[in-house]
């Protein structure tokens, strides 16, 4: 039984942390009176799930947008997060992993001073909320298999035998 229960506790890790569940969330990026405003909503402070990818359009050309694991970035001293970051011309792509700290987005070119003002806070931490149902109803799916799977084989044992 414990065999089963580890199969089972590796198999629900594993899909967990896959791209079945996997999403790519596009936002929306402007600025104004030296903010950014994401899908609208002043320095709107974000949650990313790790698998998924976030998409950032419309940046504008003098207000480059950058991650940092410092709030303000390079303006007080922190260095531009790179690791799954991915530039255009107007936009920035994030692929998020298990790996990926907490971060701040801020404006390459003007600091605090009167630029685009601080930066807004991004957590890379799985809420209980942002995990989506579908993935709840697969791990059950796989339990019922996986359970399935132990009796079929405990059957052949007592044929074998």
């Amino acid at each position: 039984m414990l065999s089963r229960l580890k199969l089972l506790t590796l198999i629900t890790s594993f899909f967990l942390s896959t791209s079945l569940i996997a999403e790519t969330i596009n936002y929306s990026v402007t600025s104004s009176g030296g903010k950014y405003y994401i899908d609208g909503e002043l320095q709107k402070e974000l949650s990313l799930v790790p698998g998924n990818t976030y998409v950032f359009n419309g940046i504008p050309s003098f207000h480059p947008f950058r991650f940092s694991t410092t709030a303000n970035g390079t303006h007080a001293g922190g260095t531009i997060y790179t690791d799954g970051v991915s530039e255009t011309s107007n936009s920035v792509t994030i692929v998020v992993d298990e790996n990926t700290p907490d971060l701040y987005y801020f404006c390459l070119y003007h600091g605090a001073n009167g630029g685009m003002g601080s930066s807004a806070f991004i957590t890379s931490v799985v809420e209980e909320e942002n995990v989506p149902m579908l993935g709840s109803y697969f791990l059950i799916l796989m339990s019922a298999v996986i359970f399935s799977i132990g009796l079929f084989f405990q059957r052949m044992k007592k044929i074998v035998n």
